[in-house]
């Protein structure tokens, strides 16, 4: 387990644990109903220590898919050498959830009493492609660069030195349409940005993440 303060993460918004499954269900019916019964939510998984430096962020996490159903939790994500780990507490401070990706393999400690239902990979795979590098080399401080990674054709756009949009096609076309990432809030010296907004295009969901606290782990 990892060692972090209740203080240190913060208090849970209503519900965590019902907030989870409750966007779960919505994305679980989405993909079914998208993939035809196909391998689900397709991506990229890297191992974690693939990725330079470690990290402890604490996070506002706000979902909203359907009709404009919307639910919200906080969150801490942790990266240590080889392994990433997301939590979730309970309004009375205790873990809701814990995902946990070690080296390629990502498991749920679900202490909700409900059954997830989807796979937690499917969790992981958004941390990395909102938070994580994708692109080698040194980005353009004004423009593009695109390249492809994983079946998955990347764009991002550049401004002022600062990662400002990252969007995924899959080369394949399965699904169709494009999933993008909006950033904006970067601070000097700041690993992630204070606002990232994902836009699944694919399913039909977004997820807004705010970092209030960030820190570099030695």
């Amino acid at each position: 387990m990892i060692p972090i303060s209740t203080s240190t993460l913060g208090r849970v918004g209503a519900c965590a644990a019902l907030t989870l499954l409750l966007a779960g269900c919505c994305f679980a019916r989405a993909v079914e109903a998208t993939d035809g019964g196909g391998p689900g939510y397709p991506g990229y998984l890297r191992a974690p220590s693939d990725v330079p430096g470690d990290f402890l962020y604490q996070q506002r996490v706000t979902a909203t898919w359907g009709s404009g159903e919307k639910r919200g939790f906080d969150a801490a994500l942790q990266k240590r050498g080889d392994v990433l780990t997301l939590v979730g507490l309970t309004p009375m401070g205790t873990k809701a959830f814990v995902v946990t990706q070690t080296g390629l393999v990502v498991t749920i400690d679900n202490q909700s009493g409900q059954e997830l239902p989807f796979q937690p990979r499917y969790i992981m795979l958004d941390v990395h492609r909102v938070l994580f590098p994708w692109l080698e080399g040194e980005p353009p401080a004004d423009g593009a660069r695109e390249g492809d990674v994983g079946g998955e054709h990347v764009v991002e756009t550049w401004h002022d030195g600062e990662l400002v949009e990252r969007c995924f096609v899959r080369l394949d076309h399965q699904p169709e349409g494009r999933l993008c990432v909006s950033y904006e809030g970067w601070a000097p010296g700041m690993a992630a940005p204070a606002r990232a907004v994902l836009e699944n295009g694919w399913f039909g969901y977004q997820l807004e993440v705010e970092t209030t606290a960030q820190e570099r782990l030695e």
